[in-house]
Parts: structure tokens; sequence; C-alpha cells
């Protein structure tokens, strides 16, 4: 058998060349939902020929072109490669058949598809050659329904799609024939179709005796057609409001069928089934609404003051309206390390862009650097960081706003931070006390990258340091030069990454000086 790997079928070129077409190709699943939306045309089309107007050359001329839509589907699952349990995709003609046949996974597939094509139709010049049993004999394309169901499936499976409307999708779907093929029973039961060199007539004494517009000659087959899917939606979805009542024996037995229907359909698995979705809808808050009452619950055992209690759930709640709750670190942790460092590089990329000091920079050392960055969020009035401390850390604004304080008092606020600003980003070349305290003024998503990550990652990319520790030197010299117009002689090798020997005193004065990155803190 020959088998090629999933990944190999990314072209459609390729496939065609060798025979085959993939259901993972874009332009095949476009086929699926194409060939599923001609089935459900036949369904609707088909019972309306036979029950309401057998007379209409554009109808037919529908009806024939879909079974031909249907039968060029037929024979390109003959085409189809499929994927077996080992994960392989197989690409022989006599497996994809074999399995179009007689597979277990899909039993009865070509059975139903040769069943909905057979031209039953020519039947009809047997017994009687008129449009009316012509129409009869067609009604075999109904069989197509599973075919609708069959790719709503297929859709349903896949992960990129909504579960919940494609669900919404087939019950629309079901209760829309179930109704349609009510209405078309219902118009029988007491209307001839119209066929040529003839007219529409009414049995006495029936649902429609009486209602002059069934048998009026200008009244359409839509005019029609609206009285008896009036009749069917109201009697599956209730009981009937009694305008259009059974008033023989067999349309009270077809009435009794009408509402076993609407209960099986509408009121067991369609709202049965909307139900289901609405849970599922809410599910996702349900759980974290759980995990927030036990966080609540433990704040109270282990008796953490109030004002604290309501920095914590402020922080959930601020998480569930940024989030929905969901917590990024971790969440690609199952994809491939080559995986999570393209996604990570593209996330990350405005981050890396604004850091002047990344400018030029190995693709590979950024791509690895991206996956050390991660996210913290600060409530509105929290310290980010406090001037004195040891400086490690560079911060990117995600979402919010941040304020830096003055130096005087700590207090206040000297200049204003927003969404897709750098703060901080001197920490990652100097071992320098920071020169001012920033605090949140809003909910404050930031994107953090510590100085031990960095240097983590540069052991792997020696010629990276080197250029770094470089860039270092140039912009010690800048502020060394700044210092020495001052009169201050100082050596080069005061501000290197690890230097500790300098008091803070002029530490933070060479810094504060030195404005050669804004905002360096």
């Amino acid at each position: 058998m020959s088998t090629t790997e999933v990944t190999g079928l990314r072209t459609f070129s390729e496939g065609c060349s060798k025979g085959y077409v993939s259901m993972e190709w874009p332009l095949v699943k476009l086929w699926q939902n194409f060939v599923a939306l001609a089935a459900f045309f036949t369904c609707f089309i088909d019972p309306v020929i036979f029950a309401y107007d057998s007379t209409n050359t554009s109808i037919w001329v529908v009806a024939y072109f879909l079974d031909a839509i249907f039968l060029l589907d037929v024979i390109i699952q003959f085409f189809t490669a499929f994927v077996d349990k080992k994960g392989h995709v197989v690409i022989e003609k006599g497996a994809i058949c074999k399995r179009y046949l007689f597979s277990a996974e899909a039993p009865y597939h070509f059975m139903l598809d040769a069943l909905s094509l057979m031209p039953l139709e020519i039947l009809a010049l047997a017994f009687s050659n008129t449009y009316f049993a012509w129409a009869g004999f067609r009604l075999n394309r109904v069989v197509r329904t599973y075919r609708i169901l069959a790719v709503l499936g297929l859709r349903e499976e896949e992960l990129s799609t909504s579960t919940s409307i494609i669900r919404s999708i087939r019950y629309l779907v079901i209760g829309l024939l179930a109704t349609h093929w009510l209405a078309c029973g219902w118009f029988m039961l007491s209307c001839s179709s119209l066929v040529p060199g003839g007219e529409v007539t009414c049995a006495n004494e029936t649902w429609a005796y009486g209602l002059e517009d069934m048998t009026n000659v200008n009244t359409t087959t839509g005019t029609r057609y609206m009285y008896a899917f009036y009749w069917g939606s109201a009697t599956v979805t209730s009981t009937g409001y009694g305008d259009i009542s059974a008033m023989v024996t067999e349309e009270q037995w077809f009435s009794v069928l009408a509402m076993l229907v609407g209960i099986a359909v509408f009121f067991g698995m369609l709202l049965g089934g909307l139900t289901s979705t609405l849970t599922n809808l809410d599910s996702q808050r349900a759980k974290y609404v759980h995990r927030l009452n036990s966080v609540k619950d433990n704040l109270v055992d282990t008796s953490v003051n109030k004002e604290l209690r309501q920095l914590v759930i402020g922080y959930y709640n601020y998480l569930w309206l940024s989030r929905r709750g969901v917590q990024q670190e971790g969440i690609f942790s199952m994809l491939p390390l080559c995986f999570q460092a393209e996604i990570s590089r593209t996330t990350n990329k405005a981050v890396l862009e604004k850091v002047s000091i990344f400018d030029e920079i190995d693709e590979g050392f950024l791509r690895m650097l991206s996956l050390n960055i991660y996210h913290e969020l600060y409530l509105p009035g929290q310290i980010i960081i406090s001037r004195g401390d040891t400086g490690h850390s560079m911060f990117f604004i995600n979402r919010g706003a941040v304020e830096i304080l003055s130096d005087q008092d700590d207090e206040t606020p000297v200049a204003f931070l927003q969404q897709s600003k750098v703060f901080g980003e001197i920490s990652l070349l100097y071992s320098l006390p920071r020169t001012a305290t920033v605090r949140a003024v809003t909910h404050s998503d930031l994107m953090v990258l510590d100085k031990a990550d960095v240097n983590k990652v540069l052991r792997y990319y020696p010629e990276v340091s080197k250029h770094l520790q470089q860039l270092a030197v140039e912009r010690c010299q800048v502020i060394a030069t700044t210092i020495n117009k001052k009169h201050k002689k100082l050596p080069v090798s005061y501000c290197l990454l690890e230097s500790t020997t300098i008091p803070e005193r002029e530490i933070i004065e060479w810094v504060t000086r030195c404005n050669y990155i804004s905002y360096g803190i």
C-alpha cells in the first residue's frame, strides 16, 4: 500500500499530478460544503415537484443539474486520499476504492450514494408516463440528506470551527426539511399536483375545501405551499391554531404523525441540542467562577485582610475580562519547540522591535529570546518597580497605562506611558538601581523580559554575546563622556554589566544624566 506522511499533501498540484485529492485541502473542503448545499436543495426541490408542480421546466433542469453535481462528487470519492490509523495518508487507488465501498468507518455511504443516483423515474414509463409519476419515482434523491449531516459532522470535528454554530446549522436543516416534507404531504392529502394541461383540484370536506386560493387558477404554487407550510410549522411546534385543521380520517392520522415528529425533532432533539449548546457556551465561565469561589474561600479561611482579598478578586475579574480566564503561559507547551519559537517570535515581535539593543541581531537569537518573554498583570495603583531596587527586567505595555513617579517623593507623576511603550530596558545591559518608581494607572497587562533569561540564551549565541558586550562598552563610553564633561573622571569599567563597586548615589546620577534610551528607568 502506498502511503505518504500527512505533511506531504499540502499542494493541490502535487495531488492532481499523482491522481488523488486530499480532504485536508481547503478547495476540497469548499467542494464538500457545496455538495452538502446541493443535497439540501435536492431534498427541498424534488418533493415540491412531486406534490405541487411537475410542469415547471426550470425546476426540472435545476433538479438534474444537482444530480450531475452529486454524480461528480461520487466519482471524486474514488480518488480521495484518507488518513489511516497510523497517521499516514493513503493514496493507493485500490485502498481508496475499498474504503469507500466497504469501510466500517463510513458504512453504507456508497450504497446510499448509489441509491440516490438511480434513475428510478425510468420505471414511470412502464406504469404511467406522466410528469407526476416521473416526479414520484425521483423521490429516492432525498436519501442525500445523510450527506448533509455527514459534511456537517466533518466540519464539527475540526478544531478551527465553532461547534455551537455547526450544531445550530444541523438542527436548522433537520427542522426545515422535516417541516417541508410534512407540508408537501399535507397538501397532497387534499389537493392534486399541477400537471400539464390541468388545474389543481381539491377534494370535498378536506382542509383545503372552501379555501379559494387553493383552486384559483391565478394562485401561484408559492401561495399554495405557504398554506401547507404554515400548517406544518404550527403543528410540529405546537397543537396548531385551528384555522387549518384535519377534516377527514387520513388528515387526522397525518396530523398525529406531524405532532409526533414535532415531539421527536423539535422538542426532543432540537430543543435538547440547543439547550446543550447554550450550556456548553457557558461552561468555561462556570469553571472559572468555581475556581474563583475556591480562591475566595481560601482567602477567608487563611484570614487574609479585606483589602488584599479585594485586590486578588480584582485580578481574577480582569483576567476573565481580558483573556476569558486563560493563562497564556504554557498554552503551547504541547507543540514542538520550533513551533513555540515561531509563535513567540510572531506574538512578541513588537516587544523586541522596541528595544534598540536588539537591532540587527541574529534572528535565531531573537526567536529563542522571545520564548522567555512572559506576562504580568497589575491592578490600578500597584507598584511595578520601586526606585532604588536593582533592576533586572524590561517591561513592555501590552494593555493599560503606567506612570513614572518623581524621585523626590515617589508620589507625584512626572511621565505617563501607554500601550506599546517600553521601560526598564537599561536593566538588560546594566546592573543598576532603578532611578524612579513606576505605578500602574489602569489594569495593565505587561510583557516582561528578565536579564537572567537574556544571559541564559546568550550562552548559545557567543557572537551575539560579544556584540552586546561591545554595545555595552560603547554606551558606557557615552555615559563616561557625559560625566567627564562635568569634570568627574570615571573609568568605563565602572558601568559594565555586573559592576557593583560604585556608590549607589553616583550610579543613579550617571544613569539620570544619560538619556540615550527613553524611559530607561
